[in-house]
């Protein structure tokens, strides 16, 4: 599992402050911020009615959809919110990101953007926090003609599918985005991919699962095993345990390091390094009013705007492991393609660079289901049959641990609709998992001999 800067064992309360230090050794000083709270530790309760492993978007959007509040829950990260959540761009681009025989995936997509309306004001009205939704669209433009033969193509494609995308030539395409650059040789629009700021998400739903009293335990978990009684013992690296009835796995590029889960999920979750960079104008009229993809000389770039006046800029695509470190040459390319089609980017100040790692599977497509195999997270044989691909090819017949992971580059997109899924897995009410997910189940890597991709890389993400 993912090692932690500052592993605190223990429950976490989330306090409703958070804490500056006087100097004096006196209890902190407490700053109010509605969005923002303090995590403070105590002690670990045993038992648990439902246990997620895992506190980024996905396992924090199946505590905030997926259980009733009331119920018994743990939370298990050692920075909830802070990993791959935290440098996602927060593109909600079913539209943008469809491409050549990944029809199930666009029809997944599709049906998480349509969810996200409804999600994004449940989850403010609940916080009391704006998440920065915003229905601006997105465009995808080109620098120069050989690129605007491949959008074009993309294009064609897109619409061939029956999507809502609109063919733009230069001049519409700069009446729409004033900051294009003058040579950019037009592109697409789609209306329907809008985007959101997934560090609001993460803030507001932390405060959520602290305001309906769920235990965010700020640690690893290092062990999943069965017990005789049903349900499954959690060991977190404090050396401490926890059980409960039922597990989510939302562990993301980490999965396979979950000791004993089933080879044939182990080797189908890859992590892919991405980096970006935030830079900011102090005046947010500065940047664009939507969001802005394009091929900039063959290399693929985009950048999101920010009501607050930041603009993402992304991103890398390499495999190198569990590696996040950020390399200089990655920040050099990044700031170059985008000034190339936005040239306000060179003037702006620059905040940050950061790189984190997308859960990839052979396929691009996530594995939300029920677990079903051998070793330590497997079923028993009465519910299961025998061997690792008992049971496969249907949601699994053993229903106290679920896999929801292997997201790729959507991990926020689909968010609202994975938890949905896990709501009806964790009822055991398969007859309620949407459509567009049941070909997600991981039981489609049992039997395959489908696993890790080895020697893939591509320097950026596509377009």
């Amino acid at each position: 599992m993912r090692p932690s800067p500052s592993l605190v064992s223990g429950k976490l309360i989330i306090g409703t402050a958070l804490a500056r230090s006087n100097g004096t050794g006196a209890p902190a000083v407490l700053t109010h911020h509605p969005c923002h709270r303090t995590i403070i530790s105590i002690a670990v309760k045993n038992e648990y009615s439902i246990a997620i492993v895992g506190g980024g978007i996905i396992g924090l959007s199946i505590a905030f959809t997926a259980v009733e509040p009331g119920s018994k829950v743990a939370i298990i990260d050692p920075a909830p919110g802070r990993g791959t959540t935290w440098v996602a761009a927060g593109m909600l681009a079913p539209v943008t990101e469809a491409y050549y025989g990944e029809e199930p995936e666009l029809d997944l997509s599709l049906a998480a953007a349509a969810r996200w309306p409804s999600f994004a004001e449940a989850l403010e009205h609940e916080s009391g926090c704006r998440i920065g939704y915003r229905q601006v669209g997105t465009m995808v433009v080109a620098a120069d003609n050989d690129d605007r033969t491949f959008i074009k193509e993309l294009y064609d494609f897109q619409a061939n599918m029956g999507l809502d995308v609109q063919w733009l030539n230069p001049s519409e395409a700069r009446e729409l985005v004033p900051q294009l650059a003058p040579s950019t040789r037009g592109g697409l629009l789609a209306r329907g991919d809008y985007q959101v700021d997934p560090r609001l998400v993460a803030d507001a739903l932390v405060k959520v699962a602290g305001d309906r009293t769920y235990d965010i335990i700020r640690a690893s978990a290092t062990s999943v095993e069965p017990v005789t009684t049903g349900d499954h013992s959690i060991k977190l690296d404090s050396g401490e345990y926890i059980k409960a009835e039922k597990v989510v796995l939302c562990t993301g590029a980490w999965t396979s390091q979950v000791p004993g889960i089933p080879e044939y999920i182990s080797t189908a979750i890859r992590p892919v390094k991405g980096e970006i960079v935030r830079v900011s104008a102090p005046e947010p009229s500065r940047l664009p009013s939507h969001t802005v993809r394009a091929i900039a000389k063959g290399h693929s770039v985009y950048m999101v705007p920010r009501l607050d006046g930041t603009l993402v800029i992304g991103a890398t695509m390499e495999e190198k492991g569990f590696d996040t470190s950020v390399r200089s040459g990655a920040v050099y390319e990044l700031l170059r393609d985008a000034r190339e089609i936005l040239p306000v980017a060179g003037e702006l100040s620059f905040d940050e660079a950061i790189a984190g790692l997308r859960p990839a599977t052979p396929d691009n497509g996530p594995l939300i289901g029920y677990i079903d195999g051998i070793g330590a997270v497997g079923t028993s044989s009465a519910d299961s049959g025998s061997g690792a691909g008992a049971g496969h090819g249907r949601p699994g017949t053993g229903k106290s641990l679920i896999v929801a992971a292997g997201h790729y580059r959507n991990g926020v997109l689909l968010a609202p609709i994975t938890a949905e899924a896990v709501k009806a897995l964790l009822l055991g009410d398969v007859g309620n998992i949407p459509p567009e997910v049941l070909p997600f189940s991981p039981a489609r890597f049992a039997d395959t001999g489908l696993t890790i991709q080895t020697g893939y890389s591509r320097n950026r993400e596509p377009v």
